[in-house]
């Protein structure tokens, strides 16, 4: 006599397809928090990436000057700056004060790169 399934018996799940190292995704868009290693990207490349990707932008993190005007070249207003606050926030773990908030902070992807590292210690 033939027993129901799951008395006893253990159904085997199917296997998760497996992708190549080099079809991996990269799922960490970001660098990570204060005080982590930070060996893989530079903070420059970092915050290009959080810019493209939180503010939607129609360019490429690589074409992103490092000492490009930002609100020139950009196009990036006071609206998206705030955005950026936020995003700086969120992947980096820091914190702006009324007093250091300087819209000359946002100048280019240096000047926010400067800043960074400045919180960091």
């Amino acid at each position: 006599m033939r027993r129901p399934r799951g008395a006893g018996e253990r159904m085997e799940q199917p296997a998760a397809p497996r992708l190549s190292s080099a079809a991996q995704p990269d799922l960490c868009l970001f660098s990570p928090k204060q005080g982590d290693n930070m060996t893989e990207k530079t903070i420059e490349q970092t915050i290009k990436e959080m810019l493209v990707e939180r503010l939607f932008l129609q360019v490429k993190p690589e074409d992103i000057g490092d000492t490009a005007p930002l609100m020139e070249t950009l196009g990036i207003d006071s609206i998206q700056i705030f955005e950026i606050v936020v995003g700086l926030e969120e992947t980096y773990g820091l914190s702006f004060k009324d007093d250091e908030f300087n819209v000359e902070v946002f100048r280019s992807v240096k000047s926010i790169a400067d800043y960074v590292r400045a919180k960091q210690g």
